[in-house]
């Protein structure tokens, strides 16, 4: 039962998440409100959401949405900030991270509700340098919890002069990206 159970809370996040975002908003709070310990609840979501994350991006780039060495300028920001967040995470006990994740599942609901920006039609935009600390700090948050962090990067890139189709692209990759760090301090620290 508890497997159907899993199963279906993955099935309607992950639904819910490709659709409209914020499927994390639905699976951690199901995961966590069924009595998994926080630190396999977020080391467990980290591995779909690279999957998902990269065939999304694989996709957007292949219909040519981005080029892919304006993409890569975001490794080193997803990269570190992953392997800081899933550190981080790891360092702190169960209680307090359970405390942290009723707040910052608290934040993301909230972001839901913010007006988005309004997305520009400029083809040929490029990533202003000045976004990087903000990328590196979203990447942290998805290392070491996650759900927020594509809401938060999609209006960074939208309030930063791109186009919905580029912020949702460079999301994806910076998600695959950071996501992968974080779920090797996951797969190695606990």
């Amino acid at each position: 039962m508890t497997i159907i159970l899993l199963l279906a809370i993955s099935f309607a996040a992950s639904f819910v998440g490709t659709l409209a975002g914020s499927g994390g908003l639905i699976g951690m709070p199901s995961l966590l409100l069924i009595g998994l310990p926080i630190h396999q609840v977020i080391g467990s979501v980290k591995f779909p959401n690279m999957i998902s994350s990269f065939s999304s991006f694989y996709i957007l780039l292949k219909k040519k949405q981005l080029k892919l060495k304006d993409a890569l300028q975001l490794i080193p920001f997803a990269l570190f900030g992953g392997l800081c967040g899933g550190l981080l995470a790891n360092s702190f006990s169960e209680k307090a991270m359970n405390l942290l994740a009723i707040c910052l599942l608290t934040v993301a609901l909230i972001m839901n509700f913010i007006k988005k920006p309004q997305p520009s039609d400029e083809s040929d935009w490029h990533l202003p340098k000045k976004v990087y600390p903000s990328l590196f700090g979203i990447s942290v948050h998805d290392g070491m919890f996650g759900p927020g962090q594509a809401t938060m990067l999609i209006y960074t890139f939208l309030r930063n002069g791109a186009t919905y189709l580029h912020s949702l692209a460079f999301t994806k990759f910076q998600t695959f990206i950071s996501c992968t760090a974080a779920f090797i301090t996951y797969f190695h620290g606990r």
